[in-house]
């Protein structure tokens, strides 16, 4: 695809990608329900990176590592490849499936929006997340004034069941996922749009880059490296595999929106998120690489957001911490961003992995 705009990625790195981004974003992935990305992962490392040893963990955690060239700081990178999704909550007695959240999102964010149940039985259905009173001709201005909760939304299903016994013979019960559908386009003037950019895009950054080192550049790397691949950041439970690092960078969305300083074109050098501070001296050496390199960077704080950083700080590693990503507008919710803050992110985070 031609783009509008001066691309900051060579053509290869960039078609790798978004053909990393693309497939990842058509398999679904829901904390807890992330088998088939998984096996999707493992295949592309042992197509890529056969001769690296990579070790996967009960919580289908994964990591590769890379030996460096006489550097003794180890590195790690990490992305979390589990996305925002639903479950069945329950099955009414007239088969009215009623939905809870994976992840943290509003109803509003969802609303309308098309899934996939995934039975017990291994088939899957679609379904529609609806609002009870989602018809105007009937219900007029409650649709506008009435909250949407875990008791007035539901999947509509498209089946013919319409009864608790009819939906639970085709296998769907109480606990199975659903995933939400991603919608993904990349338009001519280079924004990304659709679900869960937050965090497959970091998670196709790092397959890029391990196909990089794999390719060549592995003999510029001086530093051991680490790729990190975790599947539970969402619910809290991502990177409880990860030890023995000293330093751990985080590729993961920076969020856009009034207050912030993130945007769609740039990286960000997220200061401290809900948790607290990140480690200045990691910081500022993001910081420096990024003037050095002439990278489009900011700093910002996000609140209301953690990272796979969290579980590692907190289980008392003795390890520096940091957090880079794209600007994403709209993030847990229809998002989008341009393909430049991908690249700048892609930059810094060349630039940090072959630092000395």
């Amino acid at each position: 695809m031609d783009f509008e705009y001066y691309a900051l990625m060579n053509e290869q790195s960039r078609t790798v990608f978004l053909q990393n981004l693309k497939e990842l974003l058509e398999l679904p992935s829901p904390s807890g329900y992330t088998d088939r990305v998984k096996d999707w992962i493992i295949k592309r490392i042992q197509s890529i990176a056969s001769g690296h040893e990579i070790r996967t963990y009960v919580n289908h955690g994964i990591e590769i590592f890379v030996p460096g060239n006489g550097g003794r700081i180890e590195r790690g990178v990490c992305s979390h490849y589990d996305t925002l999704g639903l479950y069945v909550a329950s099955v009414g007695k007239d088969g009215k499936i009623r939905p809870g959240k994976v992840g943290g999102y509003p109803w509003s964010a969802v609303e309308g929006e098309s899934v996939t149940i995934h039975a017990y039985n291994g088939v899957d259905y679609t379904g529609t997340v609806l609002f009870d009173k989602a018809s105007t001709h009937i219900y007029g201005s409650a649709y506008e004034k009435e909250p949407r909760t875990n008791e007035t939304m539901w999947i509509r299903l498209d089946e013919a069941a319409t009864s608790e016994a009819e939906v639970k013979a085709l296998g769907i019960d109480m606990g199975a996922f659903v995933s939400l559908r991603t919608h993904f386009e990349v338009t001519k003037s280079g924004y990304l749009k659709g679900r869960h950019l937050d965090n497959k895009g970091g998670v196709a950054l790092l397959l890029t880059l391990l196909q990089e080192l794999a390719e060549g550049q592995e003999k510029d790397l001086i530093h051991p490296l680490r790729i990190i691949l975790t599947a539970g950041e969402e619910i809290g439970r991502g990177a409880l595999f990860v030890n023995g690092l000293d330093e751990l960078l985080i590729v993961d969305n920076a969020v856009v929106g009034e207050g912030q300083q993130s945007e769609e074109d740039k990286v960000t050098i997220c200061v401290r998120d809900s948790t607290g501070p990140f480690n200045p001296d990691l910081i500022k050496q993001l910081d420096r690489l990024a003037k050095e390199n002439q990278i489009a960077s900011v700093f910002d704080i996000f609140k209301s957001y953690g990272s796979d950083a969290e579980l590692v700080t907190r289980r008392g590693e003795n390890t520096k911490t940091a957090l880079i990503g794209a600007g994403i507008s709209a993030s847990h919710s229809y998002e989008r961003t341009h393909l430049k803050a991908f690249e700048e992110t892609w930059k810094l985070l060349r630039h940090y992995v072959y630092s000395g």
